[in-house]
């Protein structure tokens, strides 16, 4: 995929800690365990390893490997894609690296969510992360 601006919009103020830029989110999920490979299998070729090279890896290199087909690299950073009733892409979702996911939950919940509580922070998530909605509590 070409030059492309999936990453989130946001001001100043919600950059704390991290600068979602696709640069610092491409460098996040290449030190990532569980995207690395991923990373790298995209980058170098873009073809989906056989069975025998991710059967040791752990569970969540798996579930992506699984989900090949639907996985895209954009500038650096790897998302999955997901598709609408007419078979076109609806959105795309980061694959979010264990790092960010607290810092993720934390600016969905309150700078872009609002504060719109449990259930529709889950929502928000799962739109925008691979992560574990559930991690929200």
């Amino acid at each position: 995929m070409g030059a492309c601006d999936l990453t989130p919009t946001l001001s100043n103020d919600d950059l704390t800690l991290f600068e979602w830029t696709a640069e610092n989110l491409a460098a996040a999920q290449a030190a990532g365990a569980d995207i690395m490979p991923i990373c790298d299998w995209m980058l170098n070729g873009g073809d989906r390893p056989d069975r025998k090279t991710v059967a040791l890896l752990i569970g969540h290199t798996r579930a992506y490997w699984s989900q090949w087909d639907s996985l895209e690299l954009c500038d650096g950073v790897v998302y999955r894609k997901f598709l609408d009733k007419t078979g076109l892409i609806g959105h795309y979702q980061l694959l979010t690296p264990l790092s960010l996911r607290s810092q993720l939950i934390k600016l969905t919940h309150g700078k872009i969510a609002r504060h719109l509580g449990i259930e529709k922070t889950q929502s928000q998530l799962q739109h925008r992360d691979t992560g574990r909605a559930g991690d929200v509590t």
